[in-house]
């Protein structure tokens, strides 16, 4: 299990390049809007990418074909995939949060506990998309996956906005702070879960797959 990761972090090297080059573009971003959320929300995101990078390079180069002749388990092909997401997540979220309160201070903005939350909140909705997208890749492969990956970036987006016209238009009431602190308990039990499906459903794809 841990050589699968190994082999993954080596296969990402020349990502990791990128990674490195987007996040200082996006540092100067953040400098330039005066705010650290934006530069959060895409450094997380990228690092989630992680995973699905990998896939595409195991992918390109029939991995999975040629590691079942070994004494490799279909379920640890899968598995690799689920802690290297993560890991990247969490390694991602960390080094996001030091950057973004580092901008803070280089900005003379105030530290309160609501970038820590902002932070917390992004990488869960992050991990969300990307145990959506990680069984399609298992079932569709990662071209085929990609136009809904694309898709299921801009539905959100379009909900949200619809939720939020609504909530104008209509005058919705806004959720009261007891209300908030329950969802925000109740945030990671619903994220474990999704996460925990995404895996079982990935492990039945492969499970049936022919390579």
């Amino acid at each position: 299990m841990i050589g699968l990761i190994i082999k993954d972090l080596f296969n990402l090297k020349k990502y990791m390049k990128q990674f490195g080059f987007s996040c200082f573009i996006f540092i100067l971003l953040a400098v330039n809007l005066k705010s650290p959320n934006y530069f959060m929300g895409m450094g997380i995101l990228l690092a989630l990418m992680m995973s699905i990078n990998a896939m595409a390079y195991d992918e390109n180069a029939h991995w999975d074909k040629y590691a079942l002749t070994m004494p490799i388990l279909r379920k640890d092909l899968v598995l690799s995939k689920y802690l290297l997401l993560l890991l990247s997540g969490v390694a991602g979220s960390l080094f996001t949060m030091v950057i973004a309160f580092i901008l803070s201070v280089f900005l003379k903005l105030p530290i309160t506990i609501e970038l820590l939350a902002i932070n917390v909140s992004l990488f869960f909705v992050m991990l969300v998309f990307s145990s959506v997208i990680l069984p399609l890749i298992f079932k569709l492969g990662i071209e085929k996956a990609r136009l809904i990956m694309a898709a299921v970036a801009v539905i959100p987006t379009i909900v949200i906005l619809l939720i939020a016209k609504a909530v104008e238009k209509y005058n919705i009431p806004l959720p009261t702070e007891s209300q908030l602190t329950i969802a925000a308990f109740a945030a990671p039990v619903v994220v474990l879960v999704i996460f925990f499906l995404s895996y079982n459903i990935s492990l039945s794809i492969v499970s049936k797959k022919e390579y």
